[in-house]
């Protein structure tokens, strides 16, 4: 669940340094394994320690851990829970992020209008 053009804080900080290091847009794997790689250093330093036990106490206690593809907790088994549902159309062959706030009747709209094939446009 990530997109590039989220306007959220952090993915448009992550976003920006990811197109300066690289010179390429990130995706959905570059912010999961970013968030993976933060989220595992924050709870071994909340841990102070690198041992597998105490790791998943840390993260059992991380409650909203914000990362770039949303917040983080974790319930009593270690799945993930509450995480948010990221919208997307396609327009033109390419995945556009779609906010939430006024358009779920855009995205009816998107979904149900017929598209010209690809070599039709201009």
């Amino acid at each position: 669940a990530f997109h590039p053009d989220e306007p959220r804080a952090e993915v448009q900080q992550f976003s920006a340094a990811f197109r300066q290091r690289y010179n390429a847009v990130p995706d959905a794997a570059s912010a999961l394994g970013y968030d993976a790689l933060n989220l595992l250093a924050t709870a071994m330093r909340n841990a102070h320690s690198t041992m597998p036990d105490s790791i998943g106490a840390a993260l059992h206690a991380l409650h909203g851990w914000r990362g770039v593809t949303g917040p983080f907790t974790f319930d009593a088994a270690g799945d993930v829970v509450d995480k948010p549902v990221m919208k997307m159309v396609v327009r033109r062959g390419r995945f556009e992020y779609l906010a939430d706030a006024g358009n779920q009747r855009q995205l009816a709209l998107t979904a149900t209008a017929p598209t010209a094939p690809e070599s039709a446009r201009p």
